[in-house]
């Protein structure tokens, strides 16, 4: 029972990546990609696991693609922006506010890697953070209407333990993360990369996907506590 969550989350979220596959280059990429995260080893482990982390990454994952939907396109942007908040605010339920984090650190380096060139304007903003603020606002909002603060500084203070030092004993060096990817994922790791570390893009979404993934592995790699599935959302990206 206490797995099932996570069954039912690896069925959509290969199912997920093969129609976006699809829809942004072709049936055949769309296959390809699906075929790869279902050969890969940690995110099979993780699908068969109770750890939350698969739907947390699935919620993160659909977030950034729908805001970079929103910022690349001129068509719906507000309709994008709007699905963008709300799997963040899901993503925020699951697992506390490091996905917003994620979302919004992938947003400020692909702003600066544009020059400022890609901005939403202060209605996707809007949308965005009313979208963030009521989903979140079920669960946090109404426990700190009943009990009070004390959970939320709690919580907040352990976020803070765990990015300054080792929680529970988990102390690794820098590049543990690396190495976790590097080998949990294969042969998914050694056919990526390449493209992780080349200059030219074929095209902004890759660009995109490329950010979100090194932001969440240098992010984990800062951080002092490194369990094993902390950096189990690059293997999307990937």
């Amino acid at each position: 029972a206490a797995r099932f969550p996570n069954a039912i989350a690896g069925i959509i979220t290969v199912a997920v990546i093969y129609f976006l596959g699809k829809k942004e280059r072709s049936a055949r990429f769309g296959t390809i990609w699906a075929l790869l995260y279902l050969c890969a080893f940690l995110p099979q482990v993780y699908f068969r696991s109770a750890i939350i982390d698969p739907v947390f990454n699935l919620f993160i994952f659909l977030s950034a693609y729908y805001l970079f939907k929103s910022l690349s396109e001129d068509e719906k942007k507000l309709k994008r922006a709007l699905w963008s908040g709300l799997f963040c605010g899901l993503a925020v339920l699951t697992k506390g506010p490091v996905g917003l984090l994620l979302v919004m650190l992938t947003f400020a380096v692909y702003v600066i890697v544009k020059r400022f060139k890609v901005l939403p304007n202060f209605k996707q903003v809007g949308i965005f953070a009313l979208a963030v603020f009521v989903v979140s606002f079920l669960w946090f909002g109404v426990g700190v209407i009943q009990n009070g603060p004390w959970f939320i500084q709690e919580f907040i203070q352990y976020q803070i333990d765990l990015l300054t030092r080792p929680v529970a004993g988990h102390k690794q060096p820098f590049f543990y993360h690396f190495v976790v990817v590097f080998f949990g994922t294969f042969p998914l790791s050694v056919l990526a990369l390449p493209s992780l570390v080349k200059k030219k893009r074929d095209t902004e979404l890759e660009r995109w996907w490329t950010i979100l993934f090194w932001v969440v592995l240098i992010l984990f790699s800062i951080v002092s506590t490194k369990i094993v599935h902390y950096s189990s959302m690059t293997y999307l990206p990937l």
